[in-house]
């Protein structure tokens, strides 16, 4: 199995809800999991062996099929879910559940992992990689080389790493940025060291070294870091044969996260934050509310099992959330130098187009900008070349181009100042505003 069976998954779980398995006779207190366990380096489905954490006794739960897919059943009073898999360390996830489960509680989820040979690699430090002043090694010591990646998407990530003397008893920690050139801290060669890795919004790593591994020339050691596991799976309790508008949104202000006419079962890590609150808010076509429930996200895996009632008389109350009065945002980040869509860009592009695809009077206007870095009119350039790039994504798939207007303005309009490079990464985006005619 390769990452088609991991698109697939995305595509029955936003367009169906009957996807699992029947069980006749399911205790009232039981939630059935289905979904794949798979490589973030290679795409492919892993057989992955489940193990459930309850009242602090641990118990096998299930196991993957052939095929790399799970179906397994667990009680609402489960704390934590354990992924073994062959060649990967294990992953254990808390569980988090939010409203009252019953037997018809159902979830898909997407476990992502890396295996150890793929998330610490290490190489000699090429000179083509090194900066003009590299430092030279002084007396027995040598420079070892650090580079911090996100493990999906490559992009540099600014870290800290920590080495572990035991023989000295002491710990010794180096701030890494996310610069291209990579950091380094001088070490003893032949010495052999365990290090922590250690990234906000990531998962920490500890690996092990030894220095001068290759010989005379420096080492580069590329660790690959997993985002942190905080996502959100939803089961819906809902009327036969109805069509609504569902919607996730900030429980303190308008903006929102998801608006689509088809109900998501998953939300990847990255789109709800643990400890805010959120609302979930479902209508009928014309308006009538059926949902209205706020919740509050956990760590880890957070399990959202919400009631939709038939439809009454009672109108949406205000009208933000009327076709006619329709306002958000979107914003799209990009590499340094850079006009090429990351994926999870893509991911947020794929959203907006079925929302203005089902929304014809929805209008987005897209404008590009960078950072200060480099001449003024190279910026101005690449600026606009990030607005088409976006702006023909959309018209790819299917969004009407008369429904998109464009503008770029260089880094003549920065949303944090250039002063850091955490702060220029913020600058290098793409803006779609939305509106309605």
């Amino acid at each position: 199995m390769t990452m088609l069976s991991v698109m697939l998954f995305w595509l029955f779980g936003l367009s169906s809800i009957d996807s699992f398995p029947a069980d006749k006779r399911i205790p009232a207190d039981t939630i059935t999991i289905s979904g794949v366990c798979w490589d973030v380096t290679t795409g492919m489905d892993l057989k992955a062996s489940v193990t459930a954490l309850v009242n602090g006794k641990r118990r096998k739960v299930g196991e993957s099929n052939a095929a790399g897919h799970f179906t397994f059943q667990i009680s609402d009073s489960t704390q934590a879910l354990s992924f073994e898999v062959d060649g990967y360390p294990t992953k254990t996830i808390p569980v988090t559940r939010v409203g009252k489960m019953n037997a018809n509680a159902q979830f898909m989820i997407s476990v992502p992992v890396i295996n150890r040979d793929s998330q610490q690699v290490a190489r000699t430090y090429q000179l083509i990689d090194k900066p003009a002043d590299k430092p030279r090694s002084l007396g027995k010591t040598r420079n070892v080389y650090f580079r911090v990646l996100h493990a999906r998407t490559f992009r540099r990530i600014p870290a800290t790493i920590c080495f572990m003397d035991s023989r000295r008893g002491r710990t010794e920690c180096v701030e890494l940025d996310s610069a291209k050139v990579p950091s380094f801290v001088r070490l003893n060669p032949g010495e052999k060291m365990t290090f922590d890795v250690r990234a906000d919004g990531y998962q920490p790593y500890r690996g092990e070294l030894v220095v001068g591994q290759s010989g005379a020339a420096d080492d580069l050691y590329q660790i690959k870091l997993l985002p942190l596991y905080n996502v959100l799976a939803v089961s819906y309790d809902m009327p036969a044969n109805q069509k609504f508008r569902y919607e996730f949104r900030y429980a303190t202000n308008k903006h929102f996260m998801s608006r689509l006419n088809v109900p998501i079962r998953f939300f990847d890590w990255g789109t709800f934050k643990p400890g805010q609150d959120y609302k979930f808010l479902t209508t009928t076509l014309d308006g009538h509310v059926v949902a209205d429930e706020t919740f509050r996200m956990g760590p880890g895996l957070n399990l959202a099992m919400f009631r939709l009632n038939r439809p009454g008389q009672s109108p949406l109350i205000g009208t933000e959330a009327q076709p006619s009065t329709f306002f958000d945002s979107t914003i799209l980040y990009f590499d340094q130098s850079d006009y090429s869509l990351r994926s999870e860009v893509k991911g947020k592009l794929d959203t907006v187009a079925w929302r203005m695809i089902n929304r014809r009077t929805m209008l987005g206007r897209i404008t590009g900008y960078t950072d200060n870095v480099g001449e003024r009119g190279l910026n101005m350039t690449l600026s606009e070349y990030r607005t088409r790039v976006v702006a023909q994504y959309l018209r790819q798939k299917g969004v009407g181009a008369n429904q998109l207007s464009s503008s770029w303005k260089g880094s003549d309009a920065p949303a944090a100042p250039n002063d850091t490079e955490e702060n220029r990464a913020k600058n290098r985006r793409v803006v779609i505003r939305f509106f309605t005619r």
